[in-house]
């Protein structure tokens, strides 16, 4: 069987059936003939596993469903089926699982629903209206409100036209996730169409905005909001700063639709500069002579408020000139301008511009420009990122020597093959690959990512909004497989994550991604954006196997490593089965890669992106791109190692954060084994300390499963069995930074892979509430799996 599986994934596949691939294509055929007119209301997409694609296929042909895709990497196939189809395929013997396809988002896209920045007043209801600009529809899943108490109890919510909530409530606060009235199709918010809340009150209304906030969540931590305060202030900037002669320059915009009034103005900068001479706003002066190295103004403004005045729409630059000439390193500068009530804008150390700028500490943080220094670039190792494509950018398409080093290129979505069919209309996928595999250097010779020569593969199992499906990832991950000996793949970036809904073993994107390991790729996953909570670890960073990363954060000091922190989005361990994760953590806050403007998070986040070709971003994606990074390093240096050794020698080299005690600042279920170093790493000798005890074989043939050293006690505090002073009651640290400690003796700590035999009752048990049975999946399509909130600039 374990050859029989191999063989399959061969370049040249066919289908392992009795009468060979020719028996495939009639059952094919067959199936589009005998079941395209059953398509029609109710119909799903499901995937169906058997004990060969073939078998699979035959299963579906004998329920009349229409096949439309294989997976040879599950041994299943995508099929289109009705109600009475998918009972007929449930009740076959042929069929080992049967799953709904379901959607999936990479882990950073923008949330596509937005709230209306006004509300309307209407005796006694206030209406508020939302709009969804993706393509996928979402379902209202809670909903908070809170109002002026002279508006009485709250009578009803209806929600595009339909009674969703109606229940007598004092208030003034409420939260409805539960209890809704009416059909669950009363709370759909369909792809591209704008809806309406009608909130109905006991007495007539105030209108006065700031009485009120409203959040709607439609899931998969996509929310719309009504801030008064929040939506008052659109102040955005340049992300550039311009740096020549004796000035400096920033430019300010008010997208908002009033009026503001800079209020104060803080800024930092080198002592070389001298004094800072003075201030104009649009070359009106706002103030003047003032001594070194820094200045907050909050009242001692020079002219009138008018000068300092910026209306609506209005872009205004400000010009801070000095004594000497200004240093042209903007990393240099700090400064943060308020409007008052809360509005304010600061131009973040690692977003600036300029002369000489080299924003991209993330590679010197890890040790990465130390191997580069050495010669080691990746040249030669290649990496298949399963994204939403890669955009053709000089600096992504070739190397430092100026060679094509994109290999191939596969787009899941539509099937077709080609370096120009996977391309890149969101964003996310370029973001990425641009950390791995950036050619561009400085000045002062480092380079603007952590592998600037490896080789590419772009993979696109997502949409422009960031949107796929379970069979699109399999899909891509599937010719993967097929493709990597002739491509040369030996890593596999995975930027998504998905909410678990079933063991580690029974969720069909994981069992694609154990066959890769199997097969020897090492796979680099992101641990989730849904942190700092326990357990929050996605699909596919809680398989065992693979090499799960979370994010740290600089706190925008690139040269202090002292106030460094864990990142609060950073989804945390550990996982049901029990593993601790994520293994290793990365550098993952505010961090500058490749990305074109017109794609679809540069449109939604304009204030982070420089107008050229970078863009600021932070997630636990960009986290585990970094990590794919030092692998390629890693295989560069040694391209022997095997996937549970490179593993091995990236815990066992990680430093963790510590506290001044040096002892652990997070927890290991935080930060795994500490922050990734790759020059440690590579002149480590270390093997054999990763996944000890599992069985990737048994694993994939369903002979043995495993869960890992984690339990919970009665308190809640989660600990490791055998190893004293891991315990962790689930509370995030939110300190100054601390350091990452080099030299940390783990002892046998970073044997956390070791796993045992699965047995019923193990660890928390049934304190999980599945969506649904293990590899049975019956609950709808519109329950999101994606953790796709936009995050923070941390």
């Amino acid at each position: 069987m374990r050859s029989a599986r191999r063989a399959r994934h061969e370049p040249e596949r066919t289908f392992e059936a009795a009468a060979g691939g020719a028996v495939l294509i009639a059952l094919l055929l067959a199936a589009l003939l005998g079941a395209a007119a059953t398509l029609g209301d109710g119909t799903q997409t499901l995937i169906v596993q058997a004990a060969d694609p073939a078998a699979a296929a035959a299963a579906a042909l004998a329920a009349d469903a229409l096949v439309t895709r294989e997976l040879a990497i599950i041994d299943a196939v995508v099929v289109q089926a009705t109600p009475a189809q998918r009972a007929a395929l449930a009740r076959s013997g042929e069929v080992r699982r049967l799953w709904e396809d379901r959607p999936i988002a990479v882990t950073s896209e923008p949330c596509p629903i937005v709230g209306e920045a006004y509300l309307d007043f209407h005796d006694r209801k206030i209406k508020w209206s939302v709009s969804h600009q993706g393509s996928t529809n979402r379902w209202l899943q809670a909903l908070s409100l809170t109002w002026p108490e002279a508006n009485g109890w709250l009578k009803k919510v209806k929600f595009a036209g339909h009674d969703v909530f109606v229940q007598l409530s004092p208030g003034p606060a409420l939260t409805v996730n539960g209890l809704w009235h009416g059909s669950q199709n009363d709370r759909r918010l369909q792809a591209g169409e704008t809806e309406l809340f009608e909130i109905e009150f006991e007495d007539d209304v105030e209108p006065v905005p700031g009485g009120y906030a409203l959040v709607a969540d439609f899931g998969g931590g996509c929310e719309a909001r009504f801030d008064a305060t929040a939506m008052a202030c659109e102040i955005s900037s340049d992300m550039l700063l311009d740096v020549s002669g004796d000035k400096i320059k920033w430019a300010l915009t008010n997208g908002g639709d009033r009026r503001l009034w800079l209020d104060e103005l803080l800024v930092e900068w080198p002592a070389e500069n001298g004094a800072l001479e003075k201030i104009k706003l649009s070359g009106d002066l706002v103030t003047r002579d003032v001594p070194p190295p820094a200045f907050s103004v909050d009242g001692q403004w020079d002219g009138d408020a008018d000068d300092r005045r910026l209306d609506a729409g209005q872009t205004k630059e400000l010009e801070i000139q000095f004594e000497n000439d200004a240093d042209p390193l903007a990393d240099l500068y700090f400064l943060e301008a308020d409007f008052g009530a809360g509005c304010s804008i600061v131009l973040t150390p690692g977003q600036g511009g300029g002369t000489g700028v080299t924003p991209f500490a993330f590679s010197t943080r890890i040790g990465a420009d130390e191997l580069h220094r050495a010669g080691v670039t990746g040249s030669g190792v290649a990496v298949a990122v399963v994204d939403t494509g890669i955009w053709s950018e000089s600096r992504l398409k070739r190397n430092r020597r100026g060679d094509e080093r994109i290999r191939d290129g596969y787009n899941a979505l539509d099937g077709h093959r080609g370096k120009d069919k996977a391309k890149d209309k969101n964003g996310h996928g370029t973001h990425l690959t641009s950390l791995i595999a950036n050619s561009e250097r400085f000045d002062d010779g480092l380079f603007a990512s952590v592998a600037p020569d490896a080789e590419l593969v772009a993979v696109q199992a997502f949409d422009e909004d960031g949107r796929g499906s379970y069979a699109d990832v399999i899909a891509g991950l599937d010719w993967v497989l097929a493709n990597k000996d002739e491509l040369g793949i030996r890593i596999v970036n995975l930027s998504f994550s998905a909410e678990p809904q079933s063991h580690y073993w029974d969720d069909p994107i994981n069992q694609a991604v154990m066959a890769l390991w199997d097969a020897g790729l090492v796979v680099v996953a992101s641990a989730g954006n849904g942190g700092p909570e326990p357990m929050t670890v996605g699909v596919p960073g809680n398989v065992p196997y693979v090499i799960t990363v979370g994010a740290m954060s600089d706190a925008v000091t690139p040269d202090d490593p002292g106030d460094d922190f864990l990142a609060s989005f950073s989804a945390a361990g550990p996982t049901f089965e029990g593993f601790v994760k994520p293994e290793v953590v990365a550098p993952g806050g505010h961090l500058r890669g490749i990305m074109d403007k017109k794609g679809r998070i540069a449109k939604s986040h304009p204030e982070y992106h420089d107008t050229g070709k970078y863009f600021v971003m932070s997630g636990t994606s960009q986290a585990a791109a970094v990590v794919s990074g030092v692998a390629a390093l890693l295989l560069e240096v040694d391209p022997s190692l095997s996937p549970d050794d490179l593993k091995c020698r990236l815990m066992a080299s990680a430093r963790p954060a510590v506290d001044e005690d040096g002892e652990l600042a997070y927890s290991i279920f935080q930060q795994g084994a500490g922050m990734v170093h790759a020059y440690d790493a590579a002149a480590s000798d270390e093997w054999g300390c990763a996944n000890q005890g599992l069985d990737i074989g048994a694993e994939l043939a369903g002979a043995a499963h495993f869960g890992g050293p984690a339990n919970r006690d009665a308190d809640g505090t989660y600990y490791v069995e055998g190893l004293e002073g891991y315990a962790w009651s689930g509370g995030y640290m939110w300190g100054t930074g601390y350091l990452w400690g080099m030299g940390y003796m783990w002892g046998t700590g970073y044997l956390w892979g070791t796993g045992f035999l699965w047995g019923d009752g193990y660890l928390w048990g049934t304190s999980v509430d599945w969506w649904g049975s293990p590899g049975a999946w019956t609950s709808s399509l519109a329950e999101t799996m994606s953790i796709n909130a936009w995050v923070p600039q941390e």
